[in-house]
């Protein structure tokens, strides 16, 4: 089934029922998550899928408000604009949390051709790259990453973030479907003010340039050169089944949040600036020397009336304790929408255990796993495009990779609050009862990036101290077996065991 474009008409058209029901309009556009063009690249598929594209422009703008705390606001509001970015919040938390820690690109044992792709990654900083499109993930519910080859060294591969309000893919109307071209829009004013429009436009073989003066087209290829890929090296990183963002379900709720700190607020001020009703007495007969009387008030603070006359503000009576129940139950509920919970809250004390802390995060760590597994389709694109680009070397449409796809993978290291105590007595523990190696134990510490630089750093450190001794004691440090003791050696010892067993 092929996909309709979403058009103006087709919005109003689901935005109510038969049965008199209203519908937001908000995210109705997630109805149709993937753009679908037939399966050759014509003139009429690039206008098809830039009309679809162009129509998920006004969502991602709100998004991106929403997002840097541009909230929006009723247009005939009066009143104060109090913004509580609870959507920048969640966002910015659930990217900490994510890629936090510096991910690990791992590959199967022996292969050499992985190593290669794995050692460029972290040549190349690749995971600052993956943490931009992990934050468009959140925030959009899309990410884009373009695979391409060196400029100066046409046989290195290196890619590139690209906005999700800038690039799209096009995918084919069919069971398999498979992307039939990406692309990436830039958009040119001249000096009279006219929008021209160019799409570079990637293909399975091809990299194109695409032209037109009007987002309507009719668009024309300029220009086309092979890849040599194999395949689209554009590639669409998927939030969830949905393509929604993190912080998306909940906007209405975060615009009733900042309606009611407004209405506080104004309130507030209201109450500063009541009215003085003074009755039995008159300040002054003119406006002179009402103005007089009132300027001496507000410098002495003292009135005096009549016996039988009064004075009171006319204010308006607010109930700050139902006010602030609602309040905390709407910021309770973003929290439990966008399942990112508020880690200022007196749940999260400092004396919580582990296990305690864990039940906190269940709900954020289902999430993320799911988006996790989404974002590991796209890493396992990104190898095959840099296998391509590294080892085929005659550039054959027919070209398998050389490198165990299968056995590649990024590995996250959540950023989660950790006892270090606690998880360090516990990893000890197993690892004297045989059910943990050393190396898993200080890959699983926060406060270790590098378990095999970590690891030779103890080594180092074991040896020096050795040296030490050995100079301090002579041969009676080694005969004595004092040296053989020594953690580190014992490590060695349980290798050279192994070993002699093989």
């Amino acid at each position: 089934m092929v996909d309709v474009p979403i058009t103006q008409e087709v919005l109003d058209g689901m935005a109510s029922d038969s049965v008199g029901y209203t519908y937001s309009t908000d995210f109705l556009i997630q109805q149709y998550p993937k753009i679908r063009v037939p399966p050759m690249v014509t003139d009429t598929a690039v206008r098809n899928a830039f009309k679809q594209f162009t129509a998920r422009e006004a969502r991602f703008d709100l998004l991106h408000n929403y997002y840097i705390g541009r909230h929006r606001f009723p247009a005939d509001t009066t009143g104060s604009m109090v913004v509580s970015n609870l959507c920048g919040y969640i966002a910015k938390a659930l990217r900490g949390y994510i890629i936090g820690n510096r991910p690990q690109y791992v590959c199967s044992e022996g292969d050499t051709y992985g190593q290669a792709i794995a050692d460029l990654y972290n040549e190349q900083n690749k995971w600052l790259t993956d943490a931009e499109l992990i934050n468009d993930m959140i925030v959009y519910g899309r990410a884009f990453e373009l695979v391409y080859r060196d400029t100066k060294d046409p046989k290195t591969p290196k890619s590139v973030r690209c906005s999700p309000r800038d690039a799209f893919v096009a995918y084919a109307g069919d069971m398999e479907q498979d992307s039939v071209f990406g692309a990436v829009r830039y958009v040119e004013v001249d000096e009279n003010q006219v929008k021209h429009y160019r799409l570079y436009l990637y293909t399975v073989d091809e990299a194109q340039i695409w032209t037109s003066d009007s987002e309507d087209g009719p668009w024309v290829m300029q220009s086309s050169a092979p890849h040599g890929m194999g395949r689209v090296p554009l590639i669409e990183y998927a939030n969830n089944m949905d393509y929604m963002g993190d912080f998306e379900p909940i906007i209405g709720l975060q615009d009733a949040y900042n309606q009611l700190l407004s209405d506080r607020l104004d309130d507030k001020t209201a109450f500063a600036q009541a009215m003085l009703k003074i009755s039995g007495a008159v300040i002054g007969q003119t406006q002179d020397e009402i103005a007089e009387s009132l300027g001496k008030l507000r410098k002495g603070k003292v009135l005096q009336l009549d016996t039988d006359a009064t004075a009171e503000y006319l204010v308006k009576t607010m109930d700050e304790t139902g006010i602030q129940v609602y309040q905390d139950q709407l910021k309770n509920d973003i929290h439990k929408e966008a399942m990112v919970p508020d880690l200022s809250d007196e749940q999260f004390a400092n004396n919580a255990s582990g296990v305690s802390m864990a039940y906190k995060l269940f709900g954020t760590d289902q999430m993320v796993a799911d988006k996790v597994a989404q974002y590991e389709k796209g890493y396992t694109r990104r190898c095959k495009l840099y296998d391509a680009v590294l080892f085929n070397s005659t550039v054959s449409p027919d070209y398998e990779p050389r490198s165990d796809i299968g056995g590649m993978s990024i590995k996250f290291r959540f950023n989660s609050p950790q006892d270090l105590s606690y998880a360090t007595t516990a990893y000890s523990t197993a690892i004297s009862a045989g059910f943990l190696s050393k190396q898993t134990a200080i890959e699983n510490l926060s406060i270790v990036d590098d378990a095999a630089v970590e690891l030779e750093r103890i080594k180092g450190e074991q040896e020096e101290a050795d040296s030490r001794q050995e100079a301090l004691f002579g041969q009676d440090y080694t005969d004595t077996g004092l040296k053989s003791q020594t953690p580190q050696n014992l490590f060695q010892k349980d290798e050279d065991e192994d070993e002699d067993e093989e």
